[in-house]
Formats: structure tokens, C-alpha cells, sequence
């Protein structure tokens, strides 16, 4: 897909530091100046639909489908090394004894069934190597009133079998522990969800035992649905309260927390992209973008008519973004500077238990979508994705042009505390069972 419009050009207040020095600090970032209550569009957003050139060229590989041991509801996949992995929990419509699932494409194709007493849902998952999938569990609950317990399950890439683990809090028992994000750093995991007070922010070392946790208590309403970690050890995540959508910025490091609520908008996913800090989801019918660019600390915003954003990943040269269409299928395209051309794949439909990014996995210069071919269907399907979001299925091209957006935010204050969070051995209770499965292909 060709496009001639200007590299992302357009620039709009997303984020505004509480404390403009100490935000130097941890972000390594100029001081940001406090937006107006109605934050404009820039006037560079010039996009024109007329110079996106939509892509016709299909991949020749075939989608992959594994027959599943019940309807799953796929909440997430990534890629390690030659395989593609999907995690999923059984359909919360069908069933209520739910198990969690991961589905493994490639180096062994496999299927692992994480069963407990009852409610073991896995939500997401991430790993270039080994991989970690988190969710809930109550299958270590002694009473019926306690919390839910957050869900860890670590596959080795090698060696060592499956461990399952859960994320507690361990001076009320009553007190809700929902793991709903999960990133990886190169010498552990950070996983962040929800708590009875607010949310929380974990720091895992490769043994998923705790170095550091932090309890943002903002409203009990806040919840978090996605997480990205740079290389700096700069985090960021999005999530949700009942007046709007919500973009936290913070640092592996305990310090400044400085977070904006956007109201009329939900966010789905956030990727540190280079110097640039993407946000992706919708406006009413539309998608909405919004980045910080963190080289000269001037944000943008911008809308994408009629096509609501719910993932974003950087491919090098482009991005990678998808979303879901009017009639509820999946659909993934390029973006090239304000141009975003894509392919509908009605052969796949989302399934996902919690809200955030769409099951698109990045790979070497690819991407692979991931789903279920129908609601209800005892299957997942993989399908790896050419030029602009096309597989070889046939599905018409369309394109579409970014325009210009103008959104109001406002600061949330959060106040940090040092919660009693740890993590213990679910192996006397949690069985993770291997199935060797053989994928069969085809549209």
C-alpha cells in the first residue's frame, strides 16, 4: 500500500504531567504545558483519502484452525520464537465452570488446559521466549465471600513444564485481584488489573515472584486494560472509569504518576512505537488515535471514520492496526502516515472475555490474527496476514484516511500506595494438561 500523505503529522495534547519538573525526571521528557479544557487538532492533519491506495495482493498461506475441547472466548495472542500463541478461557455464555487455555501454532502444536476447582480464566498473554498468560482464578478460595485471585501460568520455552501461580493480597481476603495486562521485560514480567481499590502495578522477576507492587487508587471504577513497557523502563497503560477513557504514565521505578481522563472515548490498546507513545480505540462509531511524541513532547490526536481501533503494533517501515467492524467481524489493515488501508475478515469473530486489544500477533515483519471462526464454534483459527491485513481468503480491500480531532481531558490524581500483593504455588490445586492437537487449513 502506498500512501503520499504526510508522516504522521498531527499533533494534540494527550498526556500532561501533574508535576511538571518531576515528570523530567521520570520520563526523560521536556515539561508539558497544561492543555485547554478543549484540546484542538492541529490544522497539519491533511490527509485526503484520494492518495491511500488500498492493496490487492493476497498471501499464499492458508489459515491454520485447532479443534478445540470446548467454545473458547480468545482474549489474547502473541509470538515466541516459531510459534504463534493464543489464550482463551471457555465461553462465559456457554459455561459457567470455566478453564482456562493456550493454544500453541508452530514448535509443537499443542493444546494446554489450566482446570482448578472452578473459574480459572486466562485473559492475556505475552512473550517473545517463554511466554506468561494471566487472568483469575477462585480455585485456591477457602470461602465462598473471598476475592478473586489473579491467574499466572508460565510456559518455559524449554525444560521445565507449565507453572500456574496466583497473585494475592495477602491482608484481606475479601479483596478482588484481577490480572488484566501483561507485558515482558528482558528480565521478567510487569502484569497490572484491577483491585477492590483501585489498580495495580506488579514487577515480576522470571520466577513470578514480586520485586515491587503499587496500588493506584483513583476510584474503585478505574479499570485497566492493557500495559507497554519501554526500554527505558517508562510504562504506560490504558483503562477505563465510569467518566471516560484513561491513560496512565508512570516508571518501573516507584515515583510520579501522572494520569488524564478522556471523556466520550474508550481505549483498547497503548504501544511505545520509537520516540512516540500510541493509543488507539473509539469515539462513538469512530476509531481515535492518539500519540505523544516523547523526542519534543508535542501530542496529537485523530479520528478514522467508521473504523473503531482496537489494536496497534509497529511492523518497522509501518503499523499495524485492527479493530472490529459494524456487523461485529474482525478486521485488520497498514497504516502509512494518515492512511489506512485493510481487508474485513469475516471468518473470524471476537470472543473476548474482558475488553482490550483485538488477538493480533506480531511477528517478524508480519502479523497473525487470531480468533474464533464463529461464537460458539469448538475451534480457534490462526491467519497469518500479507501486505495491508490480507490472508488468503479474498477479502475485499477498502481504505480510509485519518481527520482531524478535537477532545477534551482532564487530569485524575492518584494516590499510590505500597499494597501487600505476593504470589504462591497453585500446583496442589491447578493441573495443566498438554494435548498434542493437528491443525487443519483451508478458508
Amino acid at each position: 500500500m502506498v500512501c503520499t500523505v504526510r508522516q504522521r503529522s498531527i499533533r494534540l495534547s494527550i498526556a500532561t504531567c501533574l508535576l511538571a519538573s518531576a515528570c523530567n525526571q521520570v520520563f526523560g521528557l521536556d515539561p508539558v504545558s497544561p492543555p485547554d479544557a478543549a484540546v484542538g487538532a492541529d490544522a497539519e492533519v491533511d490527509a485526503d483519502i484520494s492518495a491511500c491506495v488500498a492493496n490487492t495482493t493476497q498471501p499464499e498461506i492458508s489459515p491454520s484452525l485447532l479443534t478445540s475441547p470446548a467454545a473458547l472466548a480468545v482474549g489474547g495472542a502473541t509470538r515466541a520464537g516459531t510459534a504463534a500463541w493464543a489464550v482463551a478461557t471457555t465461553d462465559t455464555t456457554i459455561s459457567s465452570d470455566k478453564d482456562g487455555y493456550l493454544l500453541r501454532l508452530g514448535g509443537g502444536d499443542a493444546i494446554l488446559t489450566v482446570h482448578g476447582n472452578v473459574n480459572d480464566q486466562l485473559w492475556r498473554i505475552a512473550g517473545t521466549t517463554d511466554v506468561l498468560a494471566v487472568g483469575i482464578t477462585r480455585s485456591a478460595l477457602t470461602m465462598a465471600s473471598d476475592g478473586d485471585d489473579g491467574l499466572l501460568v508460565k510456559v518455559p520455552s524449554v525444560g521445565s513444564a507449565a507453572v500456574a501461580m496466583r497473585l494475592d493480597d495477602t491482608a484481606s481476603a475479601t479483596s478482588s485481584v484481577k490480572i488484566t495486562a501483561v507485558a515482558e521485560l528482558s528480565d521478567g514480567w510487569v502484569v497490572a488489573g484491577d483491585h477492590t481499590r483501585g489498580a495495580f502495578l506488579v514487577d515480576l522477576d522470571q520466577s513470578l515472584h514480586v520485586r515491587s507492587a503499587r496500588l493506584l487508587v483513583g476510584g474503585a471504577d478505574l479499570r485497566i486494560r492493557h500495559i507497554a513497557v519501554n526500554s527505558a523502563g517508562g510504562v504506560a497503560m490504558i483503562g477505563s472509569r465510569s467518566d471516560g477513557a484513561v491513560l496512565i504514565r508512570t516508571a518501573l521505578a516507584p515515583g510520579l504518576v501522572d494520569a488524564q481522563v478522556f471523556s466520550g472515548m474508550s481505549l483498547s490498546d497503548v504501544a511505545w512505537i520509537g520516540q512516540d507513545l500510541v493509543a488507539v480505540g473509539r469515539t462513538g462509531p469512530d476509531g481515535v488515535r492518539l500519540t505523544l511524541d516523547t523526542t519534543t513532547n508535542v501530542p496529537s490526536a485523530a479520528r478514522l471514520p467508521g473504523r473503531p481501533l482496537q489494536r496497534v503494533i509497529d511492523l518497522g517501515d509501518h503499523w499495524v492496526v485492527g479493530g472490529t467492524t459494524a456487523s461485529g467481524a474482525l478486521w485488520v489493515g497498514e497504516e502509512r502516515g494518515d492512511c489506512v488501508g485493510g481487508f474485513d475478515h469475516a471468518d473470524v469473530v471476537p470472543t473476548a472475555v474482558v475488553a482490550g486489544p483485538m488477538p493480533l500477533a506480531q511477528g517478524a515483519g508480519s502479523a497473525m490474527l487470531v480468533g474464533s471462526p464463529s461464537v460458539g464454534a469448538t475451534a480457534v483459527r490462526f491467519v497469518p496476514l500479507g501486505e495491508g491485513g490480507a490472508s488468503a481468503c479474498g477479502q475485499l480491500p477498502w481504505v480510509a484516511a485519518y481527520e482531524a480531532l478535537a477532545l477534551s481531558s482532564t487530569g485524575l490524581v492518584l494516590t499510590v500506595e505500597a499494597p501487600p500483593l505476593a504470589t504462591s504455588d497453585l500446583s496442589s490445586v491447578i493441573t495443566i494438561t498438554s494435548t498434542d492437537v493437528t491443525p487443519s487449513g483451508g478458508c
